[in-house]
């Protein structure tokens, strides 16, 4: 434990240019590169796979940022929202 009252932001965490993150940068791209000279059939193959995927997590979890499916703020259009026999 430590004498100070307040923990050091930093502590524990690696900085933005460190070159700890550098190297894992580096093995990443370098990895990422490896898989698309020498396994591009099976890249090409899984493609459709990952898209799929991506729009599956992107309709989960991108809802967030305007209420979900029924906080649409009253922008009108819905039969639900100003009832089916209400004309405007």
């Amino acid at each position: 434990m430590s004498d100070s009252p307040h923990p050091s932001p930093t502590r524990g965490r690696s900085r933005p240019g460190s070159p700890v993150r550098l190297g894992i940068l580096v093995v990443v791209l370098a990895i990422v590169i490896y898989l698309l000279t020498a396994h591009w059939l099976h890249v090409a193959d899984a493609l459709p796979y990952v898209f799929v995927a991506a729009m599956l997590v992107m309709h989960l979890f991108g809802h967030g940022g305007h209420g979900g499916h029924g906080g649409h703020g009253g922008h009108g259009g819905d039969l639900q929202e100003r009832g089916a026999g209400d004309v405007r």
